[in-house]
């Protein structure tokens, strides 16, 4: 059994929006200036220093600046939240908590081991460290084990080996850029939005007492420990991804302005390709190849006896183990939309046109081939108007989203050239060794 530590700290953050610099209003005791980092007030900037996190010769103190305490606090009052553009774009730039990598892990002084009865080897190496704190190999795949097992699913050994490769490799790049956040808003922000990021751990961790301890914090701490997991630790974490989350708000939040313009002028440039819904069908046939059976005779009695199975009710999925294709349908069990006169079987599509959903088309020959199909659902296309409210929203996240990545990879820059970050190859490699030791169990769940 798995765990899901996904930390709702965004839907706090809107609560409190105001109050963090989210509507861009200044915020008492610290100045704002046009484009550039705010520092704390009493020590002058660097020339050098465009948004780092090190002012000073010495040990950058940010790990624990304000850890979450055990004391009441309640809920900052604050304006108006942000746009969904916003908070799905700062989750992005700092995801949530992500579940553990194995329920039976063990922490133990500088190691991180992690082991699943006879399936893969103890880890725990670090695979890289920014400013002292240590990125470890299983958090990377922790993180990463919901997108590995679903394309796990959809390849072979070589194909997935290649991606894995390369989704390590830039959920390194994320790890690192959190922890550089977290270093910048220790040292940026001020003990209000500290405040903030403390009441937002705290909101979560209340969350896990109810979810998991029935209101009991022992409870809960015992339900974490069962499965491997230091549930302070977990709270730690909520924590500090609150403080990342702050300080995008602070910096890069009030730069950002979307106008009805620039959205109708959107609309209308991208109209035909991203909002013309085109007629289209979710549909799954079932070939059966008279040169793969041994005759055209017994295909086409393998197809007519599927056939009659599937009139009477018989599941069509369950029909599909005798096909001579593959499934078409994703991890979730999902049929891809086709677009009317895509398919490379024109003669199936134009058959399953004329059904209803749930129907199954007659036994067709095509090619030398025998096919039966059955339709799950099919649309008429149609454009989508302007003023329709899901197409705003689509096109407002799109134009935040289009603002906001320059302003963070300004802001990301700044911080790598003021901070230490030493990576480990060889322990990257050796977290694709671990994600390939479960590559069989993740195609096979």
């Amino acid at each position: 059994m798995r765990i899901s530590t996904a930390v709702p700290l965004i839907a706090a953050l809107c609560a409190v929006a105001g109050a963090s610099g989210c509507g861009g209003g200044q915020r008492q005791g610290v100045p704002q200036t046009d484009g550039q980092m705010i520092m704390p007030s009493g020590r002058s900037r660097l020339p050098t220093e465009p948004y780092s996190p090190v002012d000073q010769p010495g040990q950058l103190p940010y790990d624990d600046a304000r850890a979450p305490r055990d004391r009441q606090s309640a809920a900052p009052q604050g304006a108006a939240p942000p746009s969904a553009a916003a908070v799905e774009t700062l989750n992005a730039a700092v995801p949530p908590l992500a579940k553990p990598f194995d329920e039976t892990r063990s922490a133990g002084p500088g190691t991180r081991p992690a082991m699943s009865p006879g399936s893969y080897m103890t880890i725990g190496g670090v695979v890289a460290e920014v400013n002292g704190v240590p990125i470890y190999a299983d958090k990377l795949i922790s993180d990463l084990e919901p997108h590995l097992m679903a394309r796990a699913r959809e390849m072979n050994e070589a194909q997935f080996k290649q991606v894995a490769s390369d989704e390590l490799r830039k959920q390194l790049g994320v790890a690192v850029n959190r922890e550089l956040l977290v270093a910048a808003a220790n040292r940026l922000l001020d003990e209000r939005a500290k405040e903030q990021a403390w009441f937002f751990g705290e909101q979560w961790k209340q969350q896990q007492i109810t979810q998991h301890g029935a209101g009991s914090i022992e409870a809960a701490r015992r339900w974490y420990a069962e499965r491997g997991v230091d549930f302070e630790a977990q709270v730690r974490e909520a924590y500090r991804d609150a403080l990342a989350r702050l300080l995008l708000q602070k910096e890069i939040h009030p730069k950002i302005q979307v106008t009805a313009a620039e959205m109708r002028r959107y609309y209308e440039e991208n109209r035909e390709k991203a909002y013309t819904v085109r007629d289209a069908a979710r549909f799954e046939m079932i070939q059966v190849d008279p040169v793969k059976v041994g005759s055209r005779t017994l295909a086409k009695q393998r197809i007519e006896e599927l056939h009659a199975k599937a009139n009477d009710g018989v599941d069509f999925a369950k029909l599909m183990a005798s096909s001579n294709l593959p499934t078409q349908r994703n991890s979730e069990g999902e049929l891809p939309w086709l677009e009317k006169g895509a398919s490379r079987w024109a003669t199936v599509e134009e058959a399953v046109w004329k059904l209803s959903p749930g129907e199954v088309t007659p036994v067709i020959e095509d090619e030398g081939k025998f096919y039966i199909a059955r339709l799950e659902q099919k649309r008429q296309g149609r454009v989508l108007p302007f003023e329709d409210g899901e197409t705003q929203d689509d096109i407002r996240k799109k134009l935040w989203n289009a603002q906001f990545q320059p302003h963070y990879e300004k802001m990301i820059d700044g911080l790598k050239r003021q901070a230490i970050v030493r990576t480990e190859p060889a322990m990257l490699q050796s977290a694709l060794e671990i994600a390939m030791q479960r590559y069989e169990h993740w195609k096979a769940s």
